[in-house]
């Protein structure tokens, strides 16, 4: 990737972040679902409280849970969060842990994950998830159409 194409990334993921940080949580619930369908993810169950979101569902014929953290750029996540995540079952069966956040993770935080299994995805990961499903295109096109409104 040369220098021109990667600043046009990262300001391409300064941007996403910055609109996924600035609207409702009503919002960023329904955006970050679209994301996970968009992806064949089938949500089972979904529930949003103060900045995150708990979802379980099915991605390739395997039950997950999934934790989105919406956090602002610099605010770390750590070990001791990620353990929301660990040890919950669908029916019957344990869930594949999947923690998602709009920012990044301390090193410890990295290395208890792969410790016990849970899949990470920070902001650089989310915001290629938005492109590669269509969604930056139209999250960009929809925030403008806001503020014409």
């Amino acid at each position: 990737m040369d220098d021109l194409s990667a600043e046009l990334d990262k300001n391409m993921r300064v941007r996403l972040l910055k609109e996924l940080l600035e609207m409702s949580m009503e919002e960023f619930t329904e955006w970050m679902e679209k994301l996970l369908k968009r992806m064949k993810f089938r949500i089972i169950s979904s529930h949003s409280s103060g900045s995150t979101i708990s979802v379980t569902g099915i991605y390739k014929g395997r039950n997950y849970f999934a934790y989105i953290d919406r956090k602002h750029p610099g605010d770390l996540t750590g070990p001791e969060e990620l353990q929301v995540v660990v040890g919950h079952k669908y029916d019957g069966k344990l869930c594949k842990p999947l923690y998602i956040c709009t920012s990044d993770y301390t090193p410890e935080a990295r290395n208890y994950a792969e410790m016990v299994g849970i899949s990470l995805v920070d902001s650089e990961k989310l915001s290629r998830l938005f492109e590669a499903t269509g969604l930056l295109s139209e999250i960009t096109s929809w925030k403008d159409r806001v503020i014409i409104e």
